[in-house]
């Protein structure tokens, strides 16, 4: 009974929808999974993004990169 109440506690727990935008960056996540953007004629990349150590695509003039 225990092991099925704990179950049932996580599951409860889970966030099913979370996200955030302001000033032309955000992301969104939807059952744990993700994608970020940002705008890049109001921020800059940082160093990750600009030398590839971080993944993503520029679409126009938005950066877009999955969450992990």
């Amino acid at each position: 009974m225990g092991l099925f109440q704990n179950l049932k506690h996580s599951i409860m727990k889970t966030r099913v929808l979370s996200f955030y935008y302001h000033n032309g960056i955000g992301w969104v996540r939807i059952f744990g999974k993700g994608l970020s953007w940002k705008n890049l004629h109001t921020h800059i990349l940082l160093f990750g993004e600009r030398n590839g150590y971080t993944k993503g695509i520029r679409i126009g003039k938005w950066y877009v990169s999955i969450l992990k």
